[in-house]
C-alpha cells in the first residue's frame, strides 16, 4: 500500500503524516518478516491503520485538531514498531563451561585462606543491541560439584552446616540490572539464592572483548564480588582459642566467564 498526498493545500501537519505513514508502511513489512511474537505480529498485519492514516492526506474537510490527533496516534504506533524492531534483536549467549570457572575464596584460621571452586554449572546472558547494557544473566550452580581439593573439607561443605547440597541441590543467580559504570565495566546486581534464602547481591564485571574462531563469536567477562555466608545460611561458627572464627564470614566470589554466541 502506498499513499501520495495531493501536491496542493498541503499543512505541515499533512506532510508530517505523509511521512510517517510511509516510514511506518516500510518498517511493517520489514517486522512482519521477523520473529515476533503473535500480539505483535497482530497489530502489525493490521493494515488498516496506516489506510486510515493515508487518507487523511486527501481528505481536505478533516480539521486542523482531528489531523493533530492523528498525527499523534501515528507517531505513537511508528514508535512501538521501533520498539519491536529493537527487541527482535535479541542476542542470546551460553556459557562455555569447559573454559570458565565459578570460584571463591574465604579466610581460614585468621592466617590463611581456602580457594575453591563448584565444577558444575550453566548459565545464559542476553542482550539487545550492540553493547550488554540492560543484559539479562541466568546462572544455576550445582551444589554438591564444590571442590577445594580436600576430600575431608568438601564432604563437609556438602553438609549441612554449609551448603545441605542434598536438601538444596542448586545454587542460581539471575540478574536484576546490569549497568555500564565506565568504558568495558559494568555493576551487575542481582538475586542470588542459597538453601533457599535469595539476597541482592552485587558483582563488578570487566569486559574482556569478543572475537570470532572457527565460525562462532566469542566474548569475554570476569567478575567479582563478595557476600556474607551467614546471611544464607551457612553458620557453621566454630572458633579458635582466640575467639575468631575458623572460618570467616565474608566470602570473595571469583568469575571467568567465556560465552558463546547462539545462531
Amino acid at each position: 500500500m502506498h499513499c501520495h498526498p495531493e501536491a496542493s493545500g498541503l499543512t505541515f501537519e499533512m506532510l508530517t503524516i505523509a511521512m510517517l505513514c510511509f516510514r511506518f508502511q516500510k518498517l511493517r513489512e520489514h517486522l512482519i518478516n521477523s520473529t515476533l511474537a503473535p500480539s505483535q505480529q497482530s497489530l502489525l498485519h493490521n493494515s488498516g491503520l496506516t489506510t486510515l492514516f493515508c487518507k487523511l492526506l486527501k481528505d481536505n474537510n478533516t480539521n486542523r485538531t482531528m489531523r493533530i490527533r492523528h498525527l499523534m496516534t501515528l507517531g505513537l504506533l511508528f514508535a512501538f514498531a521501533v520498539t519491536v524492531q529493537a527487541q527482535s534483536k535479541t542476542t542470546t549467549w551460553k556459557i562455555d563451561t569447559t573454559h570458565s570457572s565459578v570460584q571463591f575464596k574465604v579466610t581460614h584460621m585468621i592466617v590463611s585462606s581456602v580457594t575453591g571452586s563448584f565444577r558444575s554449572f550453566e548459565g545464559t546472558m542476553t542482550n539487545s543491541g550492540e553493547d550488554f547494557k540492560g543484559a539479562n544473566v541466568q546462572v544455576n550452580i550445582k551444589t554438591a560439584s564444590i571442590f577445594t581439593d580436600n576430600v575431608t573439607r568438601d564432604k563437609h561443605l556438602r553438609d549441612k552446616d554449609f551448603f545441605a547440597a542434598e536438601t538444596y541441590p542448586a545454587i542460581t543467580f539471575k540478574s536484576t540490572s546490569f549497568t555500564e559504570i565506565a568504558e568495558n565495566k559494568y555493576l551487575i546486581t542481582g538475586d542470588l539464592t542459597m538453601r533457599d534464602v535469595t539476597k541482592s547481591i552485587e558483582l563488578v564485571a570487566n569486559y574482556k572483548g569478543s572475537i570470532e574462531q572457527g565460525g562462532k563469536v566469542l566474548a569475554g567477562f570476569d567478575a567479582s564480588g563478595t557476600i556474607n555466608r551467614f546471611d544464607f545460611g551457612l553458620q557453621w561458627d566454630d572458633t579458635l582459642d582466640s575467639g575468631s572464627l575458623v572460618v570467616g564470614e565474608k566470602v570473595d566470589i571469583i568469575l571467568n566467564i567465556k560465552l558463546v554466541k547462539e545462531k
